[in-house]
C-alpha cells in the first residue's frame, strides 16, 4: 500500500459523515466533487465507487474513459454502468 493511498484511506474512514456523500451516476459521468482515489498509468484519474452485485454492495474503481466501474466479485473484474460515486459534500 503506497504512503499516498493510506493518506486518502484515512481521509475518506475519519471523514464525518457529513462531508463525504455517495452519488448515483453512471456511463463515466463524474461528479464535480467526486472524489479522486488514484490514477492510472496514463496518468487518468480514478474514482472510488460501488455497485450491487448478487445483492452485496461492494466497492470498486471507476475508470472514467471505460464508462464502468469495476468491482472485483467472486474472482472477476466486473463492470457495473449504473453505480455510486463517493463525493465531497
Amino acid at each position: 500500500m503506497t504512503s499516498s493511498f493510506f493518506i486518502l484511506f484515512l481521509q475518506i474512514c475519519c471523514a464525518r459523515p457529513e462531508r463525504i456523500r455517495w452519488q448515483e451516476t453512471g456511463d463515466g459521468n463524474i461528479p464535480q466533487n467526486a472524489i479522486v482515489a488514484g490514477n492510472t498509468a496514463n496518468g487518468e484519474p480514478l474514482y472510488v465507487g460501488r455497485a450491487r452485485e448478487q445483492g452485496s454492495l461492494t466497492p470498486g474503481k471507476v475508470h472514467p474513459s471505460h464508462k464502468v466501474l469495476y468491482i472485483s466479485f467472486a474472482g472477476k473484474e466486473v463492470p457495473h454502468k449504473v453505480y455510486e460515486i463517493l463525493c465531497a459534500a
